[in-house]
């Protein structure tokens, strides 16, 4: 894994990598770009260890000690190969752009634990958005910054229960799945493979918890959005399960929409951050036939 992990200044773009060789369930090396030295620059900031998250308050300490034995990872994305061949990759493309997620959806950045740390340890509501640290710094965004600032198009809502007046749960999902009540809704309950698919790669990528064939409400309002046509972005529900992570099970899989939103904010500019050295990892058609939608 040559410069896996290497600390990484003065960046001043988002980082990303994109592999051409695919496997089912495989693993690519992210390697950083080479970047040019700024040690002696009074101003760096920088993240390179633990000591650096610079926590202050008990719930700060207390956030940390619950992740800090977990796996962060780099945001898992679907198999290319995988895509093309069952067609995913043309019919995900008219979804998030129909939803506004065309420049959402495709999370390529590094994921770094120190940064996703500092951010989800310090990170708390206030009214109207979010406030957070990075790097030190104290930062407070409206609903609509956060969406701007992740890459939603402007033409999404925010406020998923009032923007979506028609949403009835239990109506909805009768008219996509083969079962009469939503209250043991699946994934493998649904009929059209592409709700399946799409399904599970919110559990997988963005909403990673415990058992991800469960359908929430928040997913089929998603899913609602998408059939409808609605562009939605759904900030809110990110929020509110970042804040659950450290009572979830299984590693942290934000990291790299938290690099993405360093970026956005020029955060990562003349800075010192170490990514996370570990492979990428690349999900196939092992976790479709699990959830009884693909045969291969």
């Amino acid at each position: 894994m040559k410069n896996a992990g290497k600390v990484l200044k003065n960046i001043g773009t988002r980082s990303s990598s994109r592999h051409s060789s695919h496997q089912s369930e495989m693993s690519v090396d992210p390697t950083p770009p080479q970047a040019p030295s700024s040690s002696s620059d009074p101003q760096v900031k920088v993240l390179l260890k633990t000591g650096d998250l610079g926590l202050k308050t008990r719930r700060e300490k207390e956030v940390y000690q619950q992740l800090k034995n977990k796996d962060f990872i780099h945001t898992p994305t679907l198999d290319p190969i995988l895509q093309q061949e069952t067609g995913m990759d043309t019919e995900f493309d008219l979804i998030f752009q129909m939803v506004g997620w065309t420049n959402f959806w495709n999370i390529t950045e590094l994921g770094s634990r120190l940064l996703t740390l500092e951010f989800l340890c310090t990170l708390q509501y206030y009214e109207g958005g979010i406030a957070f640290r990075m790097f030190k710094q104290d930062i407070m965004l409206s609903w609509r910054e956060l969406s701007d600032h992740l890459d939603f198009s402007s033409r999404c809502i925010l406020d998923i229960d009032s923007d979506l007046p028609n949403f009835e749960r239990h109506q909805f999902w009768r008219e996509i799945s083969r079962d009469e009540l939503y209250s043991q809704a699946r994934t493998s309950d649904m009929e059209h493979p592409t709700l399946g698919m799409f399904h599970k790669w919110l559990g997988y990528n963005i909403f990673h918890r415990d058992d991800i064939r469960k359908v929430r409400i928040g997913d089929l309002q998603l899913l609602y959005a998408a059939i409808n046509k609605v562009p939605t972005s759904h900030v809110t529900l990110l929020v509110s399960h970042w804040l659950s992570i450290p009572s979830l099970q299984g590693p942290v899989v934000c990291t790299s929409l938290i690099t993405r939103l360093a970026s956005n904010l020029n955060l990562l500019e003349n800075s010192s951050l170490e990514f996370i050295n570990e492979l990428w990892i690349y999900h196939g058609y092992d976790i479709f036939r699990q959830a009884q939608m693909l045969e291969k």
